[in-house]
């Protein structure tokens, strides 16, 4: 038979290193894990050789909220066209 044990440290939070993985960051390729993410619509960014303006994960249309603040920066985007090409989400 099975008995709760009263330990109060015997049950706790969930571990968070075992979060899942919702999707990977299209600038600097490290995972998202959740909450507020950006979509970005990566077609519409200027191509360029330039090593740093090269997209991490080409597959993945997220970005964290900072990398996508640093990628605008990189490629000189306006603010009308930062709206434009990205906006928020929750995952």
């Amino acid at each position: 038979m099975f008995t709760v044990s009263m330990d109060r440290f015997a049950y706790g939070l969930p571990d968070p290193q075992e979060a899942p993985v919702v999707a990977e960051c299209a600038w600097c390729g490290r995972e998202i894990y959740g909450g507020y993410v950006m979509d970005v619509y990566l077609n519409a960014l200027p191509k360029s050789k330039d090593k740093r303006k090269r997209i991490a994960a080409p597959n993945s249309d997220y970005m964290h909220v900072e990398c996508w603040e640093e990628c605008a920066d990189t490629f000189g985007l306006s603010k009308a066209e930062r709206d434009l090409i990205a906006t928020i989400e929750e995952l």
